[in-house]
């Protein structure tokens, strides 16, 4: 059953509207952006999907982790941090991930 941040935040964004949620820890956010986002690239699998922006290399990883249990073996996603070896970045940036998963300052 959906949480209320992804009832209010899902339909919305499939229907391609802009949303702004606040909402607890835990409360399933990711989920309620990424969901839509996977759905999309499901329609046409090819090139850069998505972009996500966000403040911690630890929040980071888990919407990476996240995406990837979504999107199976067939989704790419690349994580572009601060603090990870920059060429290792550029090398998973040039296969073409369907999304980029990044901090600002990388």
């Amino acid at each position: 059953m959906p949480t209320v941040v992804q009832s209010e935040c899902i339909p919305n964004i499939m229907e391609g509207k802009d949303v702004i949620a606040n909402s607890p820890t835990g409360s399933g956010k990711t989920l309620a952006f990424a969901l839509p986002m996977v759905n999309h690239w499901s329609r046409d699998p090819y090139g850069i999907c998505g972009i996500v922006l966000t403040p911690t290399r630890e929040l980071a990883q888990q919407i990476k982790e996240q995406f990837e249990a979504l999107g199976g073996a067939s989704l790419r996603v690349c994580l572009v941090i601060g603090g990870a070896d920059f060429q290792l970045q550029v090398m998973a940036m040039n296969k073409r991930p369907h999304f980029i998963v990044a901090t600002p300052g990388r």
